[in-house]
């Protein structure tokens, strides 16, 4: 397997500045590594706390977002080299099958981070941190409806992937947006802790139901489970109707991510 990290640009820890996001917006990827914080094992928690040198999974929840010019991985063509900003997204075919695509997709870039870190006391310290931040970030956006990118352009993050306006409570916007933090801000207020506490209320039977199977599996449970919340023409006016319509789907992509993401850490470490 080819190592994509090799040449990882990775910034020193500094204070987040604010700025648009991109995925998830910042509370609800918090949400989600606190909710993984939870779930990880006391040997993953050890893990974690070292690479992370104290801080918490909260704190770099965001960060490919913020930093995606600092954060990049390298690709060959014709013997060329080129840097590429890491994918936040995956895609699925006309079938809404999803597919592999050698290192061009962000369950690519997660499944590449477990690996380095599963030799993590060996790995460069900047090297390992990139890939945990990786982890941390990518389990969130590849549960994010924006982040599925369907063969119509309906949603994803690359070039017009659910660029298309809406009206969103009164104001223009795209649909990707929307979903980057809009319908979840609307659905449920408050702190990291209170949207942690009306998701994380998983049974232990529906918990292992969560976490069954491997990335591509899960993708392809995020891929059908999210397609149902896309059928909205552009210039549609989109509101308090709509959120409450796909609330569900909204708030069990939450739980989801922050379960499979303790998942991801239990298992590598």
């Amino acid at each position: 397997m080819k190592n994509i990290f090799r040449n990882l640009i990775v910034i020193a820890a500094m204070a987040l500045i604010t700025i648009p996001s991109f995925g998830w917006g910042r509370r609800v990827h918090a949400t989600i590594a606190y909710i993984a914080e939870q779930h990880l094992t006391p040997r993953a928690k050890k893990a974690v706390d070292e690479i992370l040198e104290g801080k918490t999974m909260a704190y770099y929840a965001s960060w490919l977002d913020y930093y995606r010019a600092e954060m990049q991985i390298t690709y060959t063509e014709n013997g060329v080299v080129y840097p590429r900003n890491i994918p936040h997204s995956f895609k699925v075919d006309e079938n809404c099958k999803v597919f592999a695509q050698d290192h061009q997709e962000a369950l690519d870039i997660i499944g590449e981070s477990m690996e380095l870190l599963k030799d993590w006391k060996n790995a460069d310290p900047k090297m390992r941190l990139g890939a945990m931040q990786c982890i941390i970030h990518l389990v969130g956006d590849i549960h994010c409806p924006g982040h599925v990118k369907f063969p119509d352009g309906r949603a994803g993050d690359g070039p017009g992937q659910g660029k298309y306006e809406v009206t969103f409570f009164g104001k223009k916007t795209s649909m990707h947006t929307v979903w980057d933090s809009m319908v979840i801000d609307h659905i449920c207020e408050g702190s990291v802790m209170e949207l942690a506490a009306a998701v994380d209320n998983a049974s232990r039977k529906e918990i292992k139901e969560i976490q069954a199977g491997g990335l591509y599996d899960w993708g392809q449970d995020i891929a059908d489970r999210v397609k149902t919340v896309w059928p909205v023409e552009p210039g549609t006016a989109v509101g308090k109707e709509y959120c409450h319509q796909v609330s569900d789907v909204a708030l069990d992509m939450v739980r989801r991510a922050g379960l499979r993401l303790a998942k991801v850490l239990n298992d590598t470490f």
